[in-house]
């Protein structure tokens, strides 16, 4: 089914119910499925992943592929969420974003490509973390 639709995921993730149909072929789909989504979203998303993460149906689909993706594929989406925290905390998706981030790292360690370590801090007024680079 993946392959019918190959070449328009990242625009397919924007919409209401297609991103539907992405998340769930994340999260049912076969590993080349996921393999097909996940190398999609990172190879064609371009300059697009930080639109994708506060968009409020792409969001979905990062914060699925957080969990789903290949560990490298994770290590770009959490580098670039890494280098905008203070743009994504604006927006109420950014923030889930980041808190699925924040959880993938806490439950399986540190994907970070930086060799600097990833620090999570409390925000007081949200109770929510933040991603921050030391």
């Amino acid at each position: 089914m993946v392959k019918k639709f190959a070449g328009r995921v990242v625009l397919m993730s924007y919409h209401k119910y297609a991103s539907n149909v992405i998340e769930a072929c994340l999260s049912f789909g076969s590993h080349e499925d996921r393999q097909l989504i996940a190398s999609e979203i990172i190879d064609n998303g371009g300059g697009q992943h930080l639109d994708m993460m506060i968009n409020p149906y792409a969001n979905y689909v990062i914060q699925k592929m957080v969990f789903m993706a290949e560990e490298e594929q994770v290590r770009l989406l959490v580098d670039v969420a890494s280098r905008n925290v203070a743009y994504l905390r604006r927006y109420s998706h950014g923030q889930h974003v980041i808190a699925a981030m924040e959880r993938f790292l806490s439950t399986k360690g540190t994907h970070h490509p930086d060799p600097r370590p990833v620090v999570v801090r409390p925000v007081p007024q949200h109770a929510a973390a933040t991603l921050i680079t030391d």
